[in-house]
């Protein structure tokens, strides 16, 4: 009876989450600047007024990021490796970058205001980014053997971590619930949420799948601590 009910505990919908704002995958586009021509793929803020750009030049010797507003050119710098990204409604960015056949893992770099705010090395590959709509924080997960959710607070330059059993996971963005927003994870290649976690790290909701996959004196804990008053 105690088990059953663990499995149901929490809301059946998740908050705020809608099949329709998970972030499409980055388009291809071909830049010009400072006569050669960058292969491109780029990425647009929720309000549409800022694209993102980043790619290689046609020659292979040079990688750049591209920060467009209302599709003017305001920032552009020197890259390496660059594989994915995402944009605020501020401007502020977040870029995934790969590693060559020298390094292993991936790296993490915020621009923000004509520098980079902020920049992390990991020992593993990358999937692609999240950032919350007004630039306040940003999120990456880590790939297998050891998936993990990564939040970056760009204004207090802290972080904090969430580490799956699934093996799977990956990013479906920033969903907005009325007056907060939740950073949503799915798993496999699917766009059905995994689990929402809040802007300080915490599990807000989860499903019956990531619920049964918890240790069972963890899910007792929740079940008690949700019986309080």
């Amino acid at each position: 009876m105690i088990h059953r009910r663990l499995l149901r505990q929490g809301p059946s919908d998740p908050p705020g989450f809608s099949p329709k704002n998970v972030p499409d995958d980055p388009t291809n586009q071909y830049l010009s600047y400072d006569e050669s021509t960058f292969h491109c793929r780029t990425v647009t803020s929720p309000d549409n007024d800022w694209t993102l750009a980043f790619g290689r030049r046609a020659d292979g010797e040079e990688s750049r990021t591209f920060r467009f507003q209302s599709e003017e050119l305001i920032e552009t710098r020197p890259a390496s490796q660059p594989v994915d990204g995402a944009i605020a409604n501020d401007g502020t960015a977040v870029v995934v970058s790969g590693s060559d056949s020298n390094t292993v893992g991936g790296e993490l770099n915020v621009l923000g205001d004509d520098t980079v705010a902020l920049s992390h090395r990991f020992e593993t590959t990358l999937g692609k980014p999240a950032i919350q709509s007004d630039g306040d924080w940003c999120a990456v997960v880590t790939r297998p053997p050891e998936p993990t959710a990564h939040l970056f607070y760009l204004r207090s330059r802290t972080h904090r971590e969430h580490s799956f059993q699934e093996r799977g996971v990956h990013m479906l963005g920033v969903h907005d619930d009325e007056c907060e927003e939740y950073l949503y994870l799915g798993v496999r290649s699917t766009t059905e949420p995994f689990l929402a976690l809040d802007d300080s790290g915490e599990i807000v909701w989860e499903s019956d799948r990531s619920r049964a996959m918890r240790p069972f004196t963890d899910r007792i804990s929740s079940f008690v601590n949700s019986l309080r008053p």
